[in-house]
């Protein structure tokens, strides 16, 4: 069995073939200060209500499925994304894992990438949730007027707790869901590509923008990544609104220094 991250009635399944053996790709393991963390997530304009998707699940359970697996000769693997998930993978699940194998996303490096834009380009490529805070993109496109921002995705949620686009500054140009090679067009054309979300794990658009020569510009640091590869802005909980400064001020370096950039 091939499990793509867990949840507690997943568990069921496991048990439905107790000698099969598992593999749990740990995508995003939520440990009890990561999940404190999301939950300080608000909505600017909801900052009494708790957003949606903002709600980690107990996902303890699992460690009976661990437990009893040298009872019934069964093989149990828990894998990560990147390595630095490792960590989170004992908290999360209430169990020790001696050693946790990384499964890497595998990523396809184009052939041939688009030039970068002659114009200042920057781009949001997510889901339009609330986790991943879509509005600071929106209110830091109203502080640089003369740059295209692009806001790639769409939202998976919808009523009171979600986000929708609406009322964008003139720059931003919504484009929803976007794949394939129009996807990394844009990606290879963008001069950065901006992440402002409260939690992530190891997001597949870091490596796509990577792959593609766009540098990250971010309130998070997995594993280093935007250090290494952009600028990592602190980070920042609750509606983010705070970070908009440091955001606006790194975005300005990237901007003015095509060598750093490169």
């Amino acid at each position: 069995l091939f499990s793509i991250a867990y949840r507690p009635d997943y568990q069921f399944l496991y048990w439905a073939l107790p000698r099969t053996p598992l593999i749990v790709w740990a995508r995003a393991p939520w440990s009890p200060a990561e999940a404190a963390r999301v939950m300080s997530l608000r909505l600017p304009q909801a900052q009494e209500q708790q957003p949606q998707g903002s709600t980690a699940f107990d996902c303890t359970s699992l460690r009976r499925v661990l437990r009893a697996a040298p009872w019934l000769r069964r093989r149990v693997v828990i894998a990560v994304q990147a390595p630095h998930l490792a960590a989170n993978v004992a908290p999360t699940y209430g169990v020790q894992v001696p050693h946790c194998p990384c499964l890497p996303n595998i990523i396809d490096i184009p052939a041939h990438l688009a030039p970068k834009s002659p114009h200042p380009r920057v781009m949001f490529l997510s889901r339009l949730d609330p986790l991943k805070r879509p509005w600071l993109f929106v209110e830091l496109a109203r502080q640089f007027p003369a740059v295209e921002f692009l806001l790639l995705g769409q939202s998976s949620l919808h009523g009171p707790g979600s986000w929708q686009p609406i009322t964008l500054p003139a720059n931003v140009r919504w484009l929803g869901h976007v794949d394939g090679a129009e996807k990394t067009a844009l990606l290879a054309s963008s001069w950065a590509l901006i992440n402002t979300s409260i939690h992530e794990a190891m997001p597949v658009s870091y490596l796509e923008a990577l792959a593609c020569a766009t540098p990250l510009l971010s309130c998070l640091d997995p594993g280093g990544l935007v250090s290494r590869f952009g600028r990592y802005v602190g980070r920042w909980d609750g509606t983010g609104l705070e970070a908009l400064p440091a955001f606006g001020e790194q975005l300005q370096g990237l901007l003015d220094d095509p060598g750093l950039r490169t």
